[in-house]
């Protein structure tokens, strides 16, 4: 007979595999979107990097972008608010996290943005300011790899990715707000960094 403890820990396993597989098959089918319809997708990503960023800029600012071409990586950064878990989580399991009335002023409203550039890399490296509570703050990087095409890697990548969040305190700097700069870096394919060019 098993215990009610055993039980339940075998129920939250379940649902946590679950809720991997179901973000790992819904990034895949996006991806095989986007890189089934290239011309489309080779002028979106940036459209939508730039919304992203303007859906997050402070009340009454200007939102400022700086893109920069290096030898094998594009970094896109601005000056948008402070990363919450949420928005970090999003980014990990290809979940919006505006809300689903999109309100006003947020230009995006189907959590496809960053999913595009994956077009010209399978990695991609997000550096920010998270904010994780009132005057709380610290830097951290997430690694977005969705190298694979399995389902079952691609889950354990994620779940990687997430598992990393839990001692973000640990390999970041504390220190006090001040402007955010949000950066994406991506290392180039040189096949794909030609729809860029």
């Amino acid at each position: 007979m098993t215990s009610k403890k055993s039980y339940i820990k075998q129920l939250e396993e379940g649902i946590r595999t679950n809720n991997y597989k179901l973000t790992s098959d819904k990034i895949i089918t996006s991806l095989k979107m986007i890189k089934n319809d290239p011309n489309i997708s080779a002028r979106r990503w940036i459209w939508e990097l730039i919304q992203n960023a303007t859906d997050v800029k402070y009340d009454n600012e200007k939102i400022s972008i700086q893109i920069i071409l290096n030898k094998d990586t594009l970094e896109f950064k601005h000056n948008g608010k402070f990363f919450t878990i949420n928005n970090i989580l999003g980014l990990l399991q290809q979940v919006s996290s505006k809300n689903s009335q999109n309100l006003e002023g947020q230009t995006g409203k189907f959590g496809t943005g960053l999913i595009g550039t994956h077009l010209l890399s399978d990695i991609i490296n997000v550096k920010g300011i998270l904010c994780k509570e009132e005057n709380d703050f610290c830097k951290f990087m997430v690694h977005l790899d969705r190298s694979e095409r399995q389902s079952e890697i691609l889950s354990e990548k994620i779940k990687e990715s997430i598992e990393d969040l839990f001692i973000i305190d640990e390999k970041s700097d504390i220190f006090k707000p001040r402007p955010n700069i949000c950066k994406i870096e991506m290392k180039m394919i040189m096949i794909l960094f030609l729809f860029f060019i």
